[in-house]
């Protein structure tokens, strides 16, 4: 597991449990005074959800609510200007 983070570059660290029922734990990176969107799509394609993240010094951890979620596959993308900068997929258990 990552202890620093590299400057300058943005990702998503872990997302665990994975599978996942009913919450997750993400730790992702995001560089100091930048910006990026979490963003949670289904197989389909669908933006299911997302929320403006603000950068930091260290790796930052955030807690996924999953418990009203349906099972089945998801991408997990932190998403800036540029693009996608870093994904992950998971798997919701029923």
């Amino acid at each position: 597991e990552l202890k620093q983070a590299p400057a300058g570059r943005y990702f998503i660290n872990s997302l665990y449990p994975n599978p996942a029922k009913n919450q997750a734990s993400l730790e992702y990176y995001i560089p100091k005074n930048q910006q990026a969107r979490l963003e949670i799509i289904d197989i389909q394609g669908r933006k299911l959800f997302v929320e403006s993240l603000d950068g930091s010094e260290e790796l930052q951890q955030k807690i996924l609510d999953l418990s009203n979620w349906n099972s089945g596959l998801y991408f997990l993308v932190l998403r800036g200007t540029q693009g996608i900068l870093s994904s992950k997929s998971f798997h919701i258990l029923p």
